[in-house]
């Protein structure tokens, strides 16, 4: 449908596209989303386990109990305290919504991000046609389609997905707006686009201003006032839904402060303490080399942004540029700990990377005085994608639970725990294999296995299990705290049973030597314990 749709909309100039051409690109995108169904049924499988869990966590309730936009699910948290709002949970609410129509609310969440992750293809076209061709169009696509990042995350239960095609959406539209383009759905699809972009992540919806700012400073010239006063007349159309837009994002973080009781809000990580950190350079070389582009078509958007500079100079095309380096600025402390922050930045790294691409193109072609400039595409198309899926194997690979090490957990502990009670749970991290300890943090992983770090540092170093993991294959909320079996933990039942205000159920001990648990249990004599065996030493504080 999008490659029909493509060359359907093609100049003459492209009238003659070979089908085989059309049929090559068509199942290279199939292949694109038939990727992404790797861990389709499976919640633990990807990366930011902890976020994904928690997301699905909240739509799993909003299908069983109706939807609460301000009410987030307490999956996961410290203690008894409210659970954070992070986002206005639409993505959340559409997923249970779709669940009517699947057997598990995972797979409608899924789903409803792959069907976001479809729409936005024929944005990123439009977006690269409208400020270049639409030969660069099509390299735009299939660079987006297969970078790594994105066949890592659209299917992932995270509300990000949809954010990026609203972002992508409302910068085509007022892209459309300053070309001269000027109806009534351009302004609503602007308006509900970004309306959406700043309920749920605002800081995504930089690039759109970005390119509102871009537009105007290179307009405006002596006299300063009567040009400025002229622009507003002008567009003042754009500007006052802008202004109703960023009118909205203030007032949600505000109910943000209000439900989250100032603890936390959207737009609280601008910051530019990062700036001085080397290691948010090096993250964000691997991260473009082999996250948001992969070696192959990094080149071409370098290439891309030489281009930029050389033959665009003094025109809006310069604001996706300055787009990727304000985000970069701002809100680099974000996306040092959460690569998934990086997705919005995707469109408009492919978009220069497809000129890039398509300049190379142009300049073999009339070099070497080739006639088959398709079968040259082609063989772009598949460096890229090849690229990219190899290093999104290495990163399956690595992510996959070959031993399924959490799932005997939940087959142990099935039918010893009441579902969705509290519980507080103690866990020895002395006592795991190395290999727990890496099985999410790649960094980790790198040193360890290149001699960089010793078992003892890995161990200081990681977690040997993602606490939303765990909790989740229990069926319960609560706390973790990682401890040592030497010395035993001094445990304060009446004082940890006050902190969940009497809710709380289950005190919980997972990996401790017997020798460990013998002192716990000498310790512990008013309450009963309901199961013992080689891993777990569980209390329930109900009978006690």
């Amino acid at each position: 449908m999008l490659v029909g749709f493509i060359f359907r909309v093609a100049p003459p100039s492209m009238s003659s596209t070979p089908k085989s051409y059309v049929i090559v690109l068509a199942i290279l995108l199939v292949f694109s989303f038939l990727i992404r169904l790797i861990g389709w049924d499976d919640p633990y499988f990807g990366f930011h386990i902890d976020r994904r869990l928690s997301t699905l966590q909240m739509s799993i309730s909003y299908a069983r109990d109706g939807v609460d936009f301000l009410l987030p699910h307490p999956y996961w948290m410290m203690g008894w305290q409210q659970p954070i709002l992070l986002e206005l949970p639409i993505y959340q609410a559409l997923s249970a919504w779709a669940s009517v129509f699947t057997e598990t609310v995972l797979s409608a969440s899924r789903g409803v991000n792959l069907f976001f992750a479809l729409l936005t293809l024929p944005v990123v076209f439009q977006i690269a046609a409208i400020q270049f061709c639409r030969k660069t169009a099509t390299y735009a696509v299939l660079f987006f389609t297969f970078a790594p990042l994105n066949l890592m995350y659209h299917s992932a239960t995270l509300p990000d997905i949809s954010v990026v095609f609203c972002v992508t959406l409302a910068y085509w539209a007022l892209a459309e707006y300053l070309k001269g383009t000027q109806n009534k759905t351009i302004f609503i699809v602007f308006l509900l686009a970004g309306g959406y972009s700043v309920l749920v992540k605002p800081l995504y919806f930089l690039p759109v201003g970005v390119l509102l700012v871009t537009h105007f400073l290179q307009q405006w010239g002596y006299p300063r006032m009567k040009n400025l006063l002229n622009y507003v007349g002008r567009h003042r159309a754009v500007i006052c839904l802008f202004v109703v837009i960023a009118f909205v994002m203030l007032l949600w973080t505000e109910i943000q402060k209000e439900v989250n009781h100032d603890s936390m809000n959207s737009l609280q990580f601008f910051t530019f303490a990062h700036l001085s950190d080397v290691m948010f350079y090096m993250r964000v070389l691997f991260r473009w080399f082999l996250l948001v582009l992969n070696p192959f078509t990094v080149l071409f958007f370098i290439l891309g942004v030489l281009l930029l500079f050389r033959d665009y100079r003094g025109s809006v095309q310069l604001a996706l540029l300055y787009s990727i380096v304000a985000y970069h600025l701002m809100f680099g402390v974000l996306f040092t700990a959460h690569e998934y922050y990086l997705l919005v930045m995707v469109p408009f790294a492919s978009v220069i990377a497809g000129r890039g691409a398509y300049w190379i193109e142009e300049r073999i072609q009339s070099d070497f005085k080739i006639r088959f400039s398709h079968a040259l595409s082609t063989v772009i198309i598949f460096g890229s994608a090849i690229g990219s899926v190899l290093i999104f194997s290495v990163n399956a690979i690595a992510a996959l639970d070959l031993e399924q090490r959490s799932a005997s957990i939940e087959n142990e502990m099935h039918g010893v725990l009441e579902q969705e009670k509290y519980a507080f749970i103690y866990i020895d991290r002395i006592n795991f294999p190395p290999r727990d300890y890496v099985v999410y943090d790649r960094t980790s992983k790198l040193k360890y296995f290149a001699g960089l770090l010793s078992k003892e540092q890995i161990r200081l170093r990681s977690q040997p299990i993602r606490p939303p993991e765990l909790l989740g294959r229990l069926k319960t909320y609560g706390d973790i705290r990682l401890t040592t079996s030497k010395p035993t933990p001094e445990v304060d039942v009446e004082k940890i049973q006050a902190r969940y205000q009497g809710h709380l159920r289950y005190l919980m001990f997972y990996r401790f030597t017997e020798e460990a648990k013998t002192q716990i249990k000498n310790r512990i004599e008013d309450y009963k314990v309901i199961y013992e065996s080689v891993n777990w030493l569980v209390y329930d504080l109900a009978s006690g």
